[in-house]
Order: C-alpha cells, then structure tokens, then sequence
C-alpha cells in the first residue's frame, strides 16, 4: 500500500540495491575521488575489468563533467549507461546531471 512517491522511491533504491551486489567496483575496486568543485562531488570505483563514475550534485544548476579535469580515470572512454534508468550516455561529455541530483554510471570503452 504505498503511495506514488513511497513506489518510486522503494524502486530506485531497489534497483542500485540488485546492481551493487554485482559490482566488482563497488565491492572491492580501488577509489579514486577528486576535491568537490562548486557543489559537485565526483569519485570514481574501479577495478582492471569495470570502471564506475559518480556524481553527486549539491548545487542548483545542473552539471556536466570537464572531460579534462577527470582526465585520469575518463581516458579511453566514449560512453556510459545511467545505473538507475539504464539508459546509454554516447559521449562522456553528454552526461548531465540536474540540480540537487546525483547519478551512477559504469562507463564503458
């Protein structure tokens, strides 16, 4: 018997529950994180096989990451998929992430 809001909530933290136990990254791969930059906190987990990328947004406007900055841990990568919608990010440059928002994403080569 839960409400819209409750289902929504209770599916998302649902699906990154059943993709975390799956993860070698998040599980037991290294940690990279960079000093948060205008409200934006981004780290990365990786292993030689998955490279995980997120962002945790605390700033109003929305955010797209400087390829350059995160250069050591984006190099070789073109594209990603969100972890919550499981949609395809062509383009590392191309992933957005709203104002108050955070996003998972495993980038791939």
């Amino acid at each position: 018997n839960l409400s819209s809001t409750e289902k929504n909530l209770y599916d998302y933290v649902q699906s990154i529950a059943i993709w975390r136990k799956n993860s070698a990254a998040i599980k037991s791969g290294k940690l990279m994180q960079f000093i948060p930059e205008n409200g934006v906190y981004v780290y990365f987990r990786y292993t030689d096989t998955e490279t995980i990328m997120v962002v945790l947004n605390t700033d109003k406007n929305a955010y797209t990451p400087d390829v350059k900055r995160f250069a050591e841990r984006l190099n070789g990568f073109n594209s990603a998929t969100d972890v919550v919608t499981g949609t395809t990010i062509n383009g590392i440059a191309n992933i957005n992430v709203e104002g108050m928002q955070s996003g998972i994403y495993i980038l791939k080569k």
